[in-house]
C-alpha cells in the first residue's frame, strides 16, 4: 500500500509529501520516523486520498482516523 509522508513545522502546516510503500501503517510510521530530518517537527502519514492516518508529535505517534487499525 502507498502512503504519503510529510514533515511539517506544525500539525496544520501545508507541505508537499513523499510517497512511500509499506504493507502496514506501522511500517509507514517507521519509514516516516527514519525520514525525519529535523528535531521538533511533526510527521504526518496520509493515505493516497489525503486522509490523515497518524501524527508524530514530540516523539509520540497518534492514530488520527478512528477507522485506522491500532498499529
Amino acid at each position: 500500500m502507498k502512503y504519503i509522508v510529510k514533515e511539517m513545522q506544525g500539525a496544520q502546516s501545508l507541505r508537499e509529501g513523499m510517497v512511500v510503500e509499506s504493507e502496514t501503517l506501522r511500517g509507514a510510521k517507521v519509514r516516516a520516523a527514519k525520514l525525519q530530518a529535523f528535531r521538533g517537527t511533526v510527521m504526518r502519514v496520509e493515505d493516497m486520498d489525503g486522509t490523515i492516518l497518524a501524527l508524530k508529535v514530540n516523539r509520540k505517534w497518534t492514530n488520527v482516523n478512528p477507522d485506522t487499525k491500532r498499529t
